[in-house]
């Protein structure tokens, strides 16, 4: 585990993220994945940002366009730390957090679909080239994947601005 240090004011991502918060489709050979959100950590994810899940930020809280999708808790000896896995929330999917042992645990947050689902305008990424099409369905079983950031804390690291802030994103 590798703390990337603190994350205290709600970061927010660079306007040219907004752009790239759409769904990207990637092919690799004949398999493919969706995922939400920008594919470039340059000025949209909090500084030093790693999507690989032994990395996180602490003391943390949620960056702006993200709400926590799990929580859990850490004890040592007497201390006890609060850990969140912040999903995107951009396109009003629902996330759940992607177990560490999973292959696409990088993405750190999933979800799956009961139905059909049509989505308009993704970005497709095969061999290199990027492209968009007008729409892509997508057959019940399948899912979305998106980038997660991870977070913790102590009761004793925030203050009750930062408190009120971190509340104000869930």
């Amino acid at each position: 585990m590798t703390n990337l240090g603190p994350l205290l004011s709600t970061f927010t991502p660079a306007a040219s993220c907004a752009s790239s918060t759409g769904l990207t489709v990637f092919y690799t050979g004949t398999n493919f994945w969706w995922a939400e959100g920008p594919m470039s950590t340059q000025g949209c994810y909090p500084s030093s940002y790693s999507p690989e899940l032994p990395y996180y930020y602490s003391p943390g809280i949620c960056p702006s366009g993200y709400t926590t999708a799990c929580t859990s808790l850490n004890s040592i000896g007497t201390v006890t730390e609060t850990i969140h896995t912040c999903c995107p929330t951009a396109l009003g999917i629902s996330y759940n957090c992607i177990p560490p042992t999973d292959s696409l645990n990088t993405l750190a947050c999933t979800t799956s679909f009961t139905t059909e689902v049509t989505i308009t305008g993704p970005t497709i990424v095969s061999d290199g080239v990027t492209s968009t099409l007008a729409a892509i369905s997508y057959p019940p079983g399948g899912g979305i994947g998106a980038y997660g950031v991870a977070v913790r804390y102590q009761s004793t690291d925030l203050t009750s601005s930062s408190v009120s802030t971190y509340l104000q994103c869930q």
